[in-house]
């Protein structure tokens, strides 16, 4: 008497891990675009030199995801900004105190 399979099993695991990471990847992009959008609010208005410089970065084979502001002005901005000109947007120097952890949020 032979035996005949009763199922065939197709193993699409590379698959499945190539989509996941491509989720991971776009997750990661959606979230750097969601920080630079939220960052955007703090940014102190002059000219809006500072505001346009914004801009999203990932790294998909480390998956890590950066957002930067790349004007000189950028790197003054750090140690002195003029006041915010539109309403709702804080100058720098009224940045939040740094947390334990980068993740956290200081609210």
């Amino acid at each position: 008497m032979s035996r005949r399979p009763r199922a065939h099993i197709r193993w699409n695991g590379d698959q499945v891990l190539g989509r996941a990471r491509a989720g991971a990847v776009r997750g990661l992009l959606l979230g750097a675009e969601h920080l630079l959008a939220e960052s955007r609010k703090e940014v102190p208005i002059a000219e809006g030199t500072l505001e346009r410089s914004g801009a999203t970065s990932v790294d998909e084979a480390n998956l890590v995801a950066g957002v930067t502001y790349d004007t000189p002005y950028a790197a003054a901005c750090t140690r002195t900004c003029p006041p915010a000109t539109a309403p709702g947007v804080r100058p720098s120097s009224l940045k939040t105190r740094p947390t334990a952890s980068p993740m956290r949020s200081a609210n």
